[in-house]
């Protein structure tokens, strides 16, 4: 029984993306929620699991570091070892407060992403690992699993910004210029062998994507296949200055960008 409630509170969480290649966002909330039910096993032989309903009071005890959020919990589930609440009524300034306060305290982070429908966290802290998302119904959950650290894993070879906490990684990006006329929305950096760069945009024009492709060959970036150009798309493959950029851009999709 405590076994199912856990996995239950896990899969609260959304998970987008049947049958299509995953994003790393997906990816990493996938690798948590796995992680989830595989503590479940051992959270169901244990008795001292504290289960609390809808207007519970915040359990500062079990939550340690967790700070309490403002909205209705509806539920909470805690261990010694994993923690997981739902919250409904929370404001979208609410749960930008509360991703800044986890984002403080964050070691080791791997999702920051603050938009305005919805707010993802994904993060070690002290001695967990921590999962926190939001929606633009007001609905958040937060999770906390007390496990050891492990640089090697894939989960933190890579850390996806978006939102508000997107930004061009000019150190990374070395001498290749920003695109004018875009938005950058997300962007995932390596942190440690990982060389890929991959970023989303929205926004530009047409007029503005021949432009960069043109100051990019001027600085001696060569093709690696012909550009495609359409009347409302631009793609182009170049190489140079020890990187090669893939880039996609179309009047009515969002714009990504690679560079390895």
């Amino acid at each position: 029984m405590k076994k199912v409630i856990l996995i239950t509170l896990a899969a609260v969480l959304v998970l987008t993306g049947c049958g299509k290649k995953k994003s790393l966002t997906e990816q990493l909330t996938e690798n948590f929620l796995g992680e989830l039910s595989k503590a479940a096993d051992e959270l169901a032989k244990i008795e001292d699991l504290t289960i609390s309903g809808e207007g519970s009071k915040w359990p500062k005890n079990e939550a340690n570091f967790l700070p309490e959020p403002k909205g209705t919990i509806n539920y909470v589930a805690a261990l010694p070892m994993a923690f997981s609440a739902n919250i409904s009524d929370m404001s979208h300034a609410d749960a930008k407060n509360y991703f800044q306060s986890l984002k403080g305290m964050t070691e080791y982070p791997a999702q920051l992403i603050l938009k305005e429908k919805s707010i993802m966290y994904t993060g070690y802290i002290k001695d967990s690992y921590v999962l926190y998302t939001w929606n633009s119904s007001g609905n958040g959950s937060i999770n906390r699993i007390v496990k050891k650290f492990d640089p090697a894993s894939s989960d933190y070879s890579y850390v996806v910004y978006g939102g508000e906490e997107a930004f061009w990684p000019a150190e990374q990006m070395g001498e290749i210029p920003q695109p004018k006329g875009l938005v950058i929305t997300d962007v995932s950096v390596p942190t440690g062998s990982e060389k890929g760069i991959s970023m989303m945009f929205t926004g530009g024009s047409l007029e503005d994507i021949q432009s960069y492709y043109d100051k990019l060959t001027a600085m001696g970036f060569q093709d690696i296949v012909p550009p495609n150009k359409g009347t409302n798309d631009f793609t182009f493959d170049v190489r140079g200055k020890g990187k090669s950029i893939t880039f996609s851009w179309s009047a009515s999709f969002i714009t990504s960008m690679e560079v390895r």
